[in-house]
């Protein structure tokens, strides 16, 4: 995780705005279009956007976390052509929480989110 951060400058600090239109921070339900949270939600998701200079790429992470006691799916915000949301942590998968970077699964627009687990997903070109 240590690494992650530091391969993520989005999740730590402030970059240039991403050239993809998309909000430096924004927060989500289970769907994208879902903004508005009451007491009784259990799944969180923010997704973190900016250019990183530094390596000239854009940095989108989105973070999804279910406190509830049942797992749920989980629609995943669309992102521009010729990019796609991999997988980088799944803490309710047994199998495999944590992928090396050159190995992430990519998903669809639609994903199993266990009960009391986290999904880290990083958005990459393709």
């Amino acid at each position: 995780m240590i690494q992650f951060r530091k391969d993520h400058p989005v999740i730590r600090k402030d970059l240039e705005p991403s050239y993809l239109g998309v909000p430096a921070m924004s927060t989500h339900g289970l769907t994208p279009d879902e903004t508005n949270f009451s007491g009784d939600r259990h799944v969180v998701c923010v997704r973190f956007a900016g250019y990183d200079e530094a390596i000239q790429e854009e940095d989108l992470v989105y973070l999804a976390v279910n406190s509830g006691w049942f797992p749920v799916t989980l629609t995943l915000p669309e992102l521009p052509e010729h990019y796609k949301w991999k997988v980088a942590v799944n803490t309710g998968d047994a199998k495999c929480q944590f992928f090396h970077k050159n190995s992430m699964p990519t998903v669809e627009s639609k994903i199993f989110l266990g009960e009391r687990s986290v999904i880290i997903f990083v958005a990459t070109a393709i």
